[in-house]
C-alpha cells in the first residue's frame, strides 16, 4: 500500500466520507448524500463515499437504488451485523485505508453539510493541521452549538488576529483540546475531518457503544495530531434520525442507566489510556464520581421498577472499579435523599 498521506500519480487527493447507516425512515440518507453532492471541491479532489449498513431495519441498498445513477461520486456499500456506530465507522476507516484515501470525513446518515464544508476543511488540513472540526447546528432553527460551550468561544477570543482567524479557523494545541474535552463535548461527529496518516491505527472503542466512544476518539486524535484546526463556521446540520442519545435521557427506560454506565466507563478508561497531568486527573476523577452517582442511582431505581441492569456493562464497570457493586447501593441511597439537586450535574 502507498503512504496514505501522498497523492495519487495524477495529483488527486482522496477524501473518504464515512457514513454509518442505521435508520427506520426513508429519505434520510438521500438528504445526506445530496449535501455531499453539493460540495464545492477544489480541483484534483476525489470523494469516495463509504456507507456502512450496520444491520439497519431499513436497508441502505434499498435507499441507494434511486440515488446511485445521478450521484457524482463513487459509493461503496458495506453491510455488517449490528455493532453500533463505532464499529461501523471502524469498518469505514479500514476501507479508507485499503483504498489509500488521504483524508477521512465523518457524516452521520441523518446529518447534512453546508456546500463549503469539505473545501474549508481541506484549506486547514493542507496547511497547518491534521485534525479539523467546525461548529454545527442541531435540528431546525437551532443556534450555533459553539455558543453553548465554554472552551471554543474562549479559544476564539484569545486567538491573535493573525493566528489563523483570517483563514477561517484557529489552531488549538492538544493540551488545550484535552482540557476542553474533559469539561465538555467539543466536536460533533459530522464536523470532523482528519488526515488518515496522522492516526492510521486509531479506532473507536466499541466497548463504549452507549456513550463515549466518539469522545475518546477525538481526545486521542487531538493528541496524535498535536491539536486541531477549529472553524467557527456552522457547516454541519444535525437531523432527527435514530439517535440513542435522546432516548437515553428518559428515566422510564433502561437506556438511561445504561448511558450513564457507559459514561462512567469512559471516564474510568480515560484515566488509564491518556497520560494526564494533576489538574486533568482531578477533572477526570470528578467526572467519574458524578457518573458513578448517576449510574448507581438509576440502576437501583430500575431494579425497584423490575428492570434488570445490563450485565455486560455492569461487569465492564466492575472490571475497572472492583468496589462498585459493593458501594453502589450506598451511593444510590445517598443520592436519593436529594436526587433533583444531584441530577443537575449529570447532563
Amino acid at each position: 500500500m502507498l503512504n496514505s498521506d501522498t497523492r495519487s500519480a495524477d495529483g488527486t487527493s482522496t477524501i473518504a466520507v464515512v457514513i454509518p447507516f442505521y435508520q427506520r425512515q426513508t429519505g434520510i440518507l438521500s438528504r445526506a448524500l445530496h449535501s455531499i453532492a453539493a460540495q464545492k471541491l477544489a480541483e484534483q479532489t476525489r470523494l469516495l463515499v463509504i456507507i456502512i449498513d450496520d444491520g439497519s431495519p431499513l436497508r441502505a441498498a434499498d435507499e441507494l437504488q434511486a440515488l446511485r445513477a445521478s450521484f457524482p461520486h463513487d459509493i461503496i456499500l458495506l453491510e455488517q451485523k449490528n455493532g453500533g456506530p463505532g464499529a461501523a465507522r471502524n469498518s469505514g476507516i479500514e476501507e479508507a485505508l485499503r483504498l489509500e484515501a488521504r483524508f477521512v470525513a465523518f457524516l452521520d446518515s441523518d446529518d447534512e453539510w453546508a456546500p463549503v464544508h469539505l473545501k474549508s476543511a481541506m484549506q486547514a488540513l493542507t496547511r497547518d493541521a491534521s485534525f479539523y472540526f467546525c461548529d454545527h447546528s442541531r435540528f431546525e432553527n437551532s443556534p450555533s452549538m459553539f455558543s453553548s460551550l465554554k472552551t471554543i468561544p474562549e479559544l476564539m477570543r484569545n486567538s491573535a488576529a493573525g493566528a489563523g482567524v483570517s483563514s477561517g479557523y484557529i489552531l488549538a494545541s492538544s493540551k488545550q483540546l484535552t482540557d476542553g474535552y474533559l469539561v465538555e463535548y467539543l466536536s460533533q461527529t459530522s464536523t470532523v475531518v482528519y488526515r488518515l496518516s496522522a492516526a492510521p491505527e486509531l479506532r473507536f472503542d466499541t466497548s463504549l457503544r452507549g456513550a463515549g466512544e466518539d469522545h475518546l476518539f477525538w481526545i486521542q486524535l487531538a493528541i496524535l495530531c498535536n491539536g486541531a484546526a477549529i472553524s467557527p463556521a456552522v457547516n454541519s446540520h444535525c437531523g432527527r434520525g435514530v439517535n440513542i442519545y435522546f432516548g437515553a435521557l428518559d428515566w422510564s427506560r433502561r437506556e438511561a442507566a445504561d448511558r450513564y454506565g457507559y459514561r462512567l466507563l469512559f471516564w474510568l478508561k480515560l484515566q488509564k489510556i491518556i497520560k494526564l497531568d494533576h489538574a486533568q486527573r482531578f477533572l477526570v476523577g470528578h467526572q467519574a464520581r458524578t457518573m458513578q452517582k448517576a449510574y448507581a442511582y438509576l440502576t437501583l431505581r430500575n431494579l425497584l421498577l423490575g428492570m434488570r441492569p445490563r450485565i455486560d456493562l455492569l461487569l465492564q464497570v466492575t472490571r475497572h472499579n472492583p468496589a462498585f457493586p459493593i458501594i453502589a447501593p450506598f451511593i444510590a441511597l445517598l443520592v436519593s435523599t436529594n436526587v433533583s439537586k444531584e441530577a443537575l450535574s449529570w447532563q
